[in-house]
């Protein structure tokens, strides 16, 4: 089921579309290849961050381009490094769309506190994120126990805990929870 997200993620990051015009410029078509093309851009991959947790799963699907910036930026960017375990979500079929807002909640948090060492914040904002996702999404999307699971943890402040132990096994028992790591930079 991992597999199935992260390559939805991959499909999503390569798939062609429609650039969408940000201030006249394409999304798809800034270019992001040297080391000083991403710090003019951080603005930009900031807002996109901020607009994929916001959006709908439809619009999303609609502005394919807006997600793909900023996993391009994220991905390529020399100076922000994040170390994402996704056994910290409930990632399967049925939240394939959230690897996404996972992904924009970790780097809205990195881009915002320019803080890519605590690991632990970092996954909170993405849990967070995806959570906020669902909630104003639950009209279209189907009911997620593995959801519904962690807004009861964050309803008993308990959620950051859960992460910090998720995480804490993951560094105990690398052999078993490296393929589900995903290293940018």
């Amino acid at each position: 089921m991992k597999k199935t997200a992260l390559t939805i993620l991959l499909a999503l990051a390569c798939a062609c579309g429609m650039a969408q015009q940000n201030d006249g410029i394409p999304l798809d078509s800034i270019r992001l290849e040297a080391a000083e093309d991403y710090k003019p851009w951080e603005g930009k991959a900031l807002e996109a961050a901020q607009w994929v947790m916001n959006a709908s799963v439809k619009q999303i699907n609609q502005h394919l381009e807006i997600p793909r910036f900023m996993l391009r930026w994220i991905s390529g960017c020399p100076y922000i490094q994040i170390n994402m375990n996704t056994d910290v979500f409930p990632f399967d079929d049925d939240t394939a769309d959230f690897i996404i807002v996972f992904f924009a909640g970790y780097s809205e948090y990195v881009i915002r506190t320019k803080d890519d060492k605590d690991e632990l914040a970092g996954h909170k904002a993405a849990v967070e994120a995806c959570i906020r996702f669902y909630q104003n999404n639950i009209e279209e999307l189907p009911t997620i126990r593995g959801i519904e699971k962690l807004i009861r943890l964050q309803g008993k402040g308990e959620l950051e805990e859960h992460i910090k132990q998720t995480l804490e096994k993951a560094k105990e028992h690398p052999e078993k929870y490296k393929p589900q790591t995903v290293l940018f930079n």
